[in-house]
């Protein structure tokens, strides 16, 4: 079994505490929605610790109220299963005490009447049943044996000391029985004043004397009855049509009973006098529903339907609680919304679980007022909002976006799901705006802002300063609509290749003149296929390159977030272009890493090697041998001192450093013999690789072979080569070590028109 978090005891209180709470005003049905922002309080009659009832646990539903405690259950959900614990509440300490667990499959043991006694399997297969008396928890527990009963017989409920079962008769038909147990007798009694032959038979409710109703169906017909579980005879029935009409949820009060018939299109609320039998019928035309509710008190009768939080619509006249006056139609709001059936308190009060805008969710004691109209008081708070609430941000002031990361990383939580938003972000800078819309069934707000990785977005959204604003309508019409706004500043997290800060590759080329040029990219779709293509026309960032005869793209080796480049002069002095994230001045001044690198006709890097986080740099010199430079993270210095990894390694003409090919965690490399056959080495991660998987040949064809990082942000890195006359191409990654490449495709980045080929590129 999953771990689960347990009940933790609250405030002290005394029993039901049915006098205290916040009583909560009952406005006209119509009253206009509220508009302000306002803050939802925990009313000061239930703030925890100071004498006042019980805060409820979040998400717990209150199964049964007795003298002493209740009861409560709540669900865990792990996966594709779920159970529930099943927990007694002491009124008198706050202390409790952990009753059961019930599977997604096994339901709750039921009880109907108001009682300290309550029912818990002992063997379920055995249908074994426990009447645990909380007010007196010493005592031993009550065994009912229901397996010891003839025929085929199940659990229905309990009210009190009584469990009534269900025998499934040869004929399909059902028998109610009364089970109880006096001493060491057990016994059965078949309920009387019933048709025979029933059908259908189901407790709906019972008072704290031991009068249950029930409803059924049998050939005569449907109908609500009332049944003494002392005497197990029936006292009272009230027929209603036959015919494909749904009963829903009776309920009883000294003086009336209440249910709700449904068909395909149409829902009707019934009251029926007890002392005359009169009924009457109130119509909601093309209101067909389920989980409807009823409660007659004095003469008015409440009504509603039950839900989750956020659930229901603001123009559903059965969202709330409502009260209506069985002598002039007056129509009164109890509660804004009910998120369980009610339930009989001892004191013979009904009990709902639902909320209003003013006082929260939790557990509402309804009684009439001084003027015979019902009103609510809170008797025990769960500590949430009825209303809607922002109740977290999910991100900070700095915003990075991960051109890998496969979820958004703007989210804001709210008290409860079902709502329509708008989110608007602004460029500080440029004023430019971003508007999204929609309705969220969750209460995670997720918006999914990948920056200038959409391409439906056009130009970059640049890194900066930006705000944004929410604006959220809750579905329900409860409350008022939350308005929040924040600042943040947009940053991209940096791929090797990635200059200019806005998550995609950029490629350097130089031309003839010794200008060095840049070319940003961004995602989208050529020929059916995703791939990087022209940001724009490349920029030139700077002149005298002509004076290198290596430049390489070598990834963060300096230390900082941005990428660098490396570049050898003619003389054999090696400097470092340390990257700034700017796209108008992609480096900072070069630094002199050091002299001799002559000796190497092959360089490059990019790739962790070795499994430090860092960018290593690999080389051959002329004897073909093959060298390490491990990344130190320093600008000063940024390569640790040489380790000769491998030999033969004269017969490469090309190395590209490409991080991860094949789906491991080490950088691979790869290398393109004289005769144009390309080789992967997959890389162990401790510097050394293993024997060479051959890829293919043709790869003479190009004159530089980049590795760019993720281009079409699948999730694997990928391949831009440039050939002569102006061709390039893009090669996908697949994560196949075998077959590491997908097959080319044309690529337009440096083919800008008017521009001459170029002699490098990196």
């Amino acid at each position: 079994m999953n771990p689960r978090p347990r009940w933790v005891a609250a405030a002290v209180t005394t029993v039901l505490a049915v006098t205290a709470g916040a009583a909560v005003a009952a406005p006209a049905v119509a009253a206009a929605p509220q508009t302000t922002a306002t803050a939802v309080a925990t009313p000061a009659a239930v703030t925890p610790g100071t004498g006042s009832p019980i805060v409820l646990v979040p998400g717990a539903e209150v199964r049964q109220l007795g003298p002493s405690g209740y009861v409560t259950s709540q669900e865990y959900v792990y996966g594709s299963t779920s159970s529930h614990d099943v927990v007694w509440h002491r009124s008198s300490d706050g202390s409790t005490t952990f009753l059961a667990e019930a599977g997604s499959g096994d339901g709750l043991l039921a009880a109907s009447a108001p009682s300290d006694v309550v029912p818990t399997y002992r063997d379920r297969d055995d249908r074994r049943v426990l009447l645990r008396d909380m007010a007196a928890p010493a005592a031993s527990p009550v065994l009912i044996d229901l397996a010891a009963v003839p025929g085929s017989v199940r659990y229905e409920t309990a009210v009190g000391s009584t469990v009534v079962a269900l025998r499934d008769e040869a004929d399909g038909k059902k028998t109610p029985l009364l089970v109880s147990r006096t001493g060491g007798t057990q016994t059965a009694r078949t309920v009387t004043g019933l048709p025979t032959g029933l059908t259908a038979f189901r407790v709906e409710t019972a008072d704290a004397n031991g009068a249950a109703l029930v409803s059924y169906t049998s050939a005569a017909g449907s109908a609500v009855a009332l049944v003494d579980t002392r005497t197990a005879a029936v006292t009272e029935t009230y027929a209603r049509p036959t015919g494909q009409i749904a009963l829903d949820r009776p309920f009883l009060s000294a003086a009336r009973v209440s249910w709700w018939e449904h068909t395909a299109t149409t829902s009707a609320l019934v009251v029926a006098d007890r002392a005359t039998k009169e009924t009457r019928r109130f119509d909601f035309p093309d209101q067909p529903r389920r989980n409807t509710l009823s409660a007659p008190l004095g003469d008015w009768v409440l009504y509603g339907t039950y839900g989750a939080p956020g659930s229901g619509s603001a123009t559903d006249p059965l969202l709330p609680l409502t009260g209506r006056s069985l002598k002039d139609g007056t129509l009164v709001k109890v509660l804004d919304r009910v998120t369980s059936a009610p339930v009989t308190g001892p004191d013979g009060a009904m009990y709902v679980q639902g909320g209003t805008a003013a006082h929260g969710e939790g557990l509402y004691r309804i009684t009439a007022g001084s003027d015979g109209a019902p009103s609510a008081r809170l008797a025990y708070w769960d500590g949430t909002s009825t209303s809607l609430v922002l109740t977290r941000t999910g991100f900070g002031t700095s915003v990075a976006l991960d051109p890998l990361e496969a979820e958004p990383r703007l989210t804001w939580t709210f008290s409860h799901p079902d709502f329509g938003y708008e989110v608007t972000l602004t460029n500080k800078a440029s004023g430019r705006k971003k508007v999204f819309r929609g309705t969220s069934d969750r209460d995670t707000l997720k918006v999914s802002w990948y920056g200038n990785l959409d391409p439906a977005e056009g130009d970059a959204w640049p890194p900066g300063a930006y705000t944004w604003e929410l604006d959220a309508v809750p579905t329900d019409g409860i409350g008022p609509a939350p308005h929040a706004t924040g600042d943040f500043t947009l940053s991209y997290l940096h791929r090797p290749h990635d200059y200019s800060g806005n998550g995609m590759p950029d490629l350097f080329a130089r031309d003839s003149a010794g200008r060095l040029w840049r070319a940003d990219s961004v995602l989208g779709d050529s020929a059916g296929w995703r791939m990087p293509l022209p940001a724009g026309s490349p920029a030139a960032v700077g002149t005298g390159w002509q004076i290198y005869d290596r430049i390489e793209s070598v990834g963060d080796v300096a230390g900082a977030v941005d990428p660098d480049t490396i570049a050898r002069d003619k003389t054999g002095v090696l400097w470092l272009h340390q990257g700034t994230g700017s796209a108008a001045k992609p480096f900072l001044d070069r630094v002199k890493v050091g002299g001799g690198w002559q000796i190497y006709n092959q360089l490059t890097g990019g790739s962790d090697l070795t499994g430090d986080g860092r960018a290593d740099l690999v080389a051959t010199d002329n004897a073909g041998d093959l060298y390490l430079y491990k990344g130190t993270g320093n600008a000063a210095a940024p390569f640790a001192t040489r380790k000769k990894i491998g030999f033969g390694w004269g017969i490469y003409n090309r190395l590209i450093a490409t991080g991860d090919l094949a789906g491991g965690k080490a950088g691979d490399l790869l290398a393109r013999d004289k005769d144009g056959v390309l080789w992967l080495y997959l890389g162990k991660g401790d510097g050394t690789f293993a024997s060479r998987v051959k890829v293919g040949p043709g790869w003479n064809a190009y004159q530089d072979i980049v590795a760019i990082g993720d281009g079409n942000k699948d999730g694997r890195n990928d391949l831009y080569v440039y050939g002569p006359n102006k061709t390039a191409y893009f090669y996908g990654g697949t994560s196949d070590w075998g077959k590491p490449f997908t097959i080319r495709r044309p690529s337009t980045l440096l083919l800008n028109a008017g521009t001459t080929a170029y002699n490098h590129v990196s």
